[in-house]
């Protein structure tokens, strides 16, 4: 097994991690401090084997692509070592010996933390999954008239997955999570319909970012090398 299919096993799983660690009502908090603990091995594990991406990190702020791509990533791991401070300070089970109560403001900061957390990481997601995303098109791209059929039923899919994702985040209140303006959260319906909101959540930004990236940066980086 080679280095890059660790890198993206790492990556699934840290994705499935992050969707599922969304609903601690439905898991308890006993489960989800354990699976946050995993969650950090494996953000751990993913810079890592990713460990060539900082040993050329200066070669990677020469342009203003570059630039905004490093600085989205140090975004991401920003946001994500605060997810870590602040689940130690409202942990009520794997680090309650702390004795350290944040209150409220230390339960809306992880709030705020997690669902930034999510969605800086399916725009990471977008923006460095291109090798995914056209993997998919190469093996989902019959020649003919099916063609075009199949591009635009996985166009209207791909659409609708979004407008569900943008029903659900004013179903959960993200806005009002990202502005830290709720420390709690309850949900009393389907779990399978919770997990699934949060799911749709992380494909709309993951596939906004995509799509942005294609036309903004990597598009006009392509007529620039063809210009040359």
């Amino acid at each position: 097994m080679n280095n890059l299919f660790w890198k993206r096993t790492v990556d699934i799983l840290m994705i499935v991690l992050l969707i599922v660690l969304m609903g601690c009502s439905i898991t308890g908090d006993a489960v989800h401090e354990c699976l946050g603990l995993l969650l950090f091995v494996l953000f751990a594990a993913h810079h890592v084997l990713n460990g060539s991406w900082y040993r050329t990190f200066m070669n990677r702020c020469r342009s203003f692509r570059q630039f905004f791509l490093a600085f989205m990533t140090v975004l991401l791991f920003t946001v994500m070592i605060s997810m870590a401070v602040s689940s130690v300070l409202v942990s009520r089970t794997l680090f309650a010996f702390i004795d350290y109560d944040g209150g409220l403001f230390a339960r809306q900061f992880h709030q705020m933390s997690t669902h930034s957390g999510l969605i800086l990481a399916a725009i990471h997601f977008g923006i460095y999954g291109k090798r995914f995303f056209l993997n998919f098109r190469q093996r989902n791209n019959p020649q003919g008239p099916a063609r075009k059929i199949i591009r635009l039923v996985f166009i209207l899919l791909t659409a609708a997955v979004c407008v569900y994702g943008i029903v659900s985040s004013f179903r959960h209140d993200i806005g009002d999570k990202l502005l830290m303006r709720q420390a709690y959260s309850f949900w009393n319906g389907s779990r399978i319909l919770f997990f699934a909101d949060y799911a749709a959540v992380f494909v709309l930004y993951a596939v906004l970012a995509h799509y942005a990236a294609e036309r903004i940066f990597f598009r006009r980086t392509e007529k620039n090398k063809s210009n040359k």
